[in-house]
């Protein structure tokens, strides 16, 4: 049986091609995320080495509550002293660190999304510098100078003896490059930018005088470091401690690690969507190969084989198609690592090069997944395979292999009561007690459920929809409409190309050949109305065998309805985003992203100049901090609370904003209401700088469209509790002008002051809108382009299907061949074929993925996404993707057939 099954997959070696290149796709996207989250672990973990390479122990502040990004808050600099007359210790210095913004020759200021903005004391000694070493120049001696690292240099040409600017948060001034240092083999320290001053000025521009952020040690030669640590410890004042560096290493690489894990899981969740869409063409393939081994199997069975034996036979053809699909897949990885990279630069996020390992996890994955998959998918298939008697071997009898229609649609029926329960119980609430899933868990397991379900039952609409979609009317206008935008489309990239010049030359022939497309969905919508027979033949031949039809549209479905929720979803968003900042800004000018604020903030000097300006009435700052609540990590907002109701419509429901002051906080509505609060009541807050704190809730508001957040303290309780990396940095400006004042006149005053801070962009209400909207546009832009492997392998299945179809229906086409059809008659039946099916998988896909919109943006009220829209213009889109992921899936199997001979297809048996 093993020979036999070998034999026969690689007798047919494009069949196994085109079976493995499905799941192949899915194992490679789960193998990159591996390979992409592993590289990025691997940097900065030997990152963390070298960075505090020769050091020995760290002196920082005790921090009960570990949230958020950055360092502990700073410690008195006379520590400095008693850490260093300390018996064993050989070096003691005090390092001051920050945010420092550096501005580039034409003055804009150097904001990598994502790393941050460092400044921070230069070593004076060199054994405390870690891998940070000088490439060029020397450290900086006194306010005007600074050194920074060599990624911003390389990027930006500067050189020793330019003149940049650098913001901090307590002043913007000019500065001489003297230095340009290097960390190890690194430019950077992972993509953040890094200005070093010395020790005074760093004090003086973080806004640290009298303070050291750490103070890193050195101890003698021989000494024990665990002895030293402990003999410095006893000498700290409480709130102080010394860390073991190697402890400190230990710690940010398990923060990392968390850090990514959230990450890791949500790409892997659409590495195993493209695998479950995968799951359906294996297991299609499988049983249309059955099918048409019918009578080869028969006559095993009939010369002496069990049916146990055909049953291993067929798994092992799927094992080895399984393990040809994960090595290629796993091999694949390291492209799909490159493609996130890409991806991730795209939208704004520096990933600095760096070699991609290969961990054994992967390759566990890689195989598991793939070989589970194809097996799985093959189990059923093998096992009706068995069924097939003796007798049909010595006869032409068609052996239905296949569940019966009845059981089918109960079965379907009972899977979509379950999933939508699932669905409706994890998004709306206590309707059914779900034991241990979570809401997540639910809607997870429901979707799936409905998936399954929508593919079981849409055998039964495949016959009427395909009938309509195959009258000649409707599959001339789909074709001609989607021609014609797909051909504007092309034309009008080329046109852009062509006047962009060479650097978009490529979008030249691009476009071409978009147009080209467009050009031939024209031509073959014509064909239409001149041949009546291709097109009915097309019709037939796709519901000739319903439940092959509904499989293979099915996947399509899956990765449109995905794609389609995610426009509908996204959509509302953008609409509930834009209604909220209508009624809720009655600023007239806004700084930063506000709800869409990045990792780097602006001085607070910015603010504090148009607070002062006659033209400008209130001035809101805002500032984005951690704390742990009950175990996990918040975020909150700290706002001037003296104007927020001025700049900010924040719909206060109880309390005044009046009472916003000290260790008090207002809380969204919807959060009061589901853990029970009341204004009056305390609740636990934790601060990394400050410990736990017992705050009273002054109040509770309904609008969180412009702050974003659910949590706001005032300022001053803000800056009690948070300091220094970015917590002393504006992250949000609202901005009122005197009423009276002409707009002109007081934007201009903004712009002005706005001028010294390139880092913060000025934006008044249409403006600020518009970039909450480009945001949106970008996340859904990357979950869109995530989710385009499982659309393609959908495509890759339509292909495989029409394929295999062809071998089963060789002497089919070779008598119609006979009868006086030509070979551009075959074609055209085997693309119509192709787009009808493409065209029912993607209505699927619209009515599922506008279910899940609905639903999901229904359950999402009371996170403020209040309003529903559909995006029509992305809808019809889906559609003529349809059209174009029919008519490519036609390419091969279409040129196959037209190339058969006619004689040899007739005596095909």
């Amino acid at each position: 049986m093993i020979r036999t099954a070998f034999k026969t997959v690689f007798a047919h070696k494009l069949r196994l091609l085109l079976t493995a290149m499905s799941v192949m796709m899915g194992v490679a996207f789960i193998a990159g995320t591996f390979i992409f989250t592993d590289t990025i672990d691997s940097m900065f973990s030997d990152l963390f080495d070298d960075i505090y390479e020769g050091q020995d122990i760290i002196v920082q502040q005790v921090s009960e509550v570990d949230v958020g990004i950055g360092e502990p808050a700073p410690i008195d600099e006379a520590i400095t002293a008693v850490v260093a007359a300390v018996p064993g210790v050989d070096v003691a210095e005090g390092v001051v660190g920050g945010t420092a913004t550096i501005y580039d020759k034409d003055g804009e200021a150097i904001v990598p999304t994502g790393p941050p903005t460092i400044g921070q004391s230069a070593p004076v000694d060199d054994r405390i510098s870690g891998a940070a070493e000088f490439r060029e120049g020397r450290r900086p001696e006194g306010p005007g100078e600074v050194i920074i690292d060599a990624g911003t240099a390389k990027a930006n040409d500067f050189v020793l003896g330019d003149i940049t600017k650098v913001q901090t948060p307590t002043t913007v001034a000019e500065y001489e490059i003297v230095g340009i240092v290097g960390f190890g083999e690194v430019d950077s320290i992972g993509g953040a930018t890094w200005a070093g001053f010395d020790y005074e000025t760093a004090q003086r521009v973080l806004g640290m005088e009298g303070l050291v952020t750490q103070i890193i040690v050195v101890v003698d030669p021989g000494a024990s470091i665990d002895v030293v640590a402990s003999a410095i410890a006893v000498e700290l004042p409480d709130g102080v401690q010394a860390v073991r560096v190697a402890d400190e290493i230990a710690d940010q690489k398990q923060s990392l690690e968390e850090g990514f894990a959230g990450f890791r899981t949500a790409l892997l969740v659409f590495g195993f969507v493209a695998v479950f869409v995968a799951s359906f063409i294996i297991q299609n393939t499988f049983r249309i190969i059955v099918r048409q081994r019918q009578r080869e199997l028969a006559l095993i069975r009939a010369v002496g084989a069990t049916g146990s034996q055909v049953v291993w036979m067929v798994v092992i053809e799927a094992l080895v198609v399984g393990i040809v699909a994960s090595i290629l897949g796993i091999a694949a990885g390291f492209l799909i690592a490159q493609a996130l990279t890409v991806l991730m630069g795209a939208i704004g996020f520096d990933m600095p090069a760096a070699n991609a390992p290969l961990a054994m996890r992967t390759i566990i994955w890689g195989l598991v997944v793939g070989l589970g998959v194809t097996v799985a998918a093959a189990v059923l298939p093998a096992i009706r395979a068995a069924r097939i008697p003796p007798v049909a071997a010595l006869q032409d009898v068609d052996v239905r292999l296949r569940m019966p229609d009845r059981r089918r649609t109960t079965i379907g029926l009972v899977l979509m009561a379950v999933g939508l329960a699932l669905i409706l119980n994890g998004l709306f609430g206590d309707i059914l007690d779900l034991g241990p899933l979570n809401e997540l868990t639910a809607v997870a397991a429901g979707a799936l459920l409905v998936f399954l379900a929508v593919s079981l039952l849409s055998s039964l609409v495949v016959k009427p929809v395909a009938k309509i979609l195959g009258t000649r009317p409707v599959l001339g206008v789909l074709a001609a409409a989607s021609g014609l935008i797909i051909g504007l489309v092309g034309v009008a990239a080329a046109i852009l190309g062509a006047t962009l010049g060479f650097a978009a030359l490529l979008a030249v022939p691009l476009g071409l050949a978009v147009a080209a497309v467009g050009g031939f969905l024209i031509y073959l919508s014509a064909t239409v109305f001149n041949d009546r027979f291709t097109p009915a033949l097309a019709v037939q031949n796709s519901i000739r065998k319903p439940r092959r039809t509904a499989t293979t549209a099915s996947a399509l479905m899956i990765g449109l309805a995905l794609v389609g929720f995610i426009f509908v979803l996204g959509d509302s968003i953008k609409a509930s985003s834009t209604a909220a900042i209508e009624e809720g800004l009655r600023a007239d000018y806004v700084v930063g992203g506000g709800a869409v604020a990045g990792l780097n903030g602006f001085s607070p000097e910015f603010g504090e100049r148009l607070a002062d300006a006659p033209e400008i009435e209130a001035v809101t700052p805002g500032r984005i901090g951690f704390w742990d609540r009950d175990g996990s990590e918040d975020f909150l907002m700290g706002v001037d609370a003296s104007t927020i109701e001025q700049t900010i419509e924040i719909g206060v429901t109880a309390g005044s904003l009046d009472d916003l002051e000290g260790a008090r906080v207002f809380v969204f509505e919807d959060r009061m209401e589901d853990q029970g609060l009341v204004v009056g009541d305390t609740i636990t807050m934790g601060f990394a700088a400050t410990g736990y704190q017992e705050v009273e809730i002054a109040g509770a508001y309904s609008e969180t469209g412009v702050v974003g957040f659910e949590y706001l303290i005032d300022l001053g309780y803000y800056k009690d509790n948070f300091g220094g990396y970015g917590t002393d940095t504006d992250f949000f400006l609202a901005i009122k002008a005197v009423d009276g004042v002409d707009p002109v006149k007081s934007r201009a005053v903004v712009d002005a002051i706005g001028a010294d801070y390139p880092n913060a962009s000025v934006r008044d209400q249409t403006e600020y809108r518009e970039a909450n909207e480009d945001a949106i546009d970008q996340i859904l832009l990357m979950l869109n382009a995530l989710l385009a492997l499982a659309v393609v392998i959908a495509v890759f299945g339509i292909t495989n299907t029409l394929a295999l179809s062809i071998f089963e229906r060789t002497r089919e086409i070779g008598l119609l061949r006979a009868v006086g059809m030509n070979r551009p008659q075959i074609s055209r039946m085997i693309r119509w074929e192709a787009i009808i099916v493409a065209i029912i998988g993607t209505i699927l896909g619209i009515i599922v993925g506008l279910f899940f919109g609905v639903v999901v943006t229904a359950a999402l009220e009371s996170q403020g996404i209040d309003r529903l829209s559909i995006p029509l213009a992305q809808i019809l889109g889906m559609v003529i993707f349809g059209v174009i992921a029919g008519l490519l899936s036609a390419i091969i199997p279409a040129r196959r057939a037209a190339k058969l001979n006619i004689l040899e297809a007739i005596a095909y048996e």
